[in-house]
């Protein structure tokens, strides 16, 4: 299967730094975009890929990874990946940065305590 590959000259003009130390970034395309890349962004939009930008000065040859990309679940321990989601949701739901860990352990320990009732309840029956 051949690998489509969206190529035009932008800008990176912002990155942010998210709560699982992933990067953010934001590209301004710099010259107007033809039907066929505004096409091929609309197919490759939400699907995961490889990202290599070059600034101007130095342009050499890059060679593109033939492997998919790494998921969260081949990099990321499930704990890992729920304190991620779970500061995400706190954050979304209004919570404040500094209140998040004892949130998160209150929060764990009734989950854990469902979990150990669940469990005794199966044993019992």
């Amino acid at each position: 299967m051949e690998k489509k590959i969206l190529k035009t000259p932008a800008v990176l003009s912002g990155t942010v730094r998210k709560v699982d130390n992933s990067l953010s970034f934001r590209f301004v395309g710099t010259i107007e975009s033809s039907k066929e890349e505004r096409d091929l962004a609309d197919e490759l939009f939400q699907q995961s890929g490889w990202l290599i930008f070059v600034g101007d000065d130095t342009i050499p040859e890059v060679e593109i990874p033939q492997d998919n990309t790494p998921t969260d679940r081949e990099t990321k321990t499930p704990r890992q990946r729920l304190r991620g989601v779970s500061y995400a949701y706190f954050i979304e739901s209004g919570g404040k940065k500094e209140d998040y860990a004892r949130w998160f352990t209150a929060w764990d320990d009734k989950q854990t305590e469902k979990l150990i009732q669940e469990f005794k309840d199966k044993l019992n029956s």
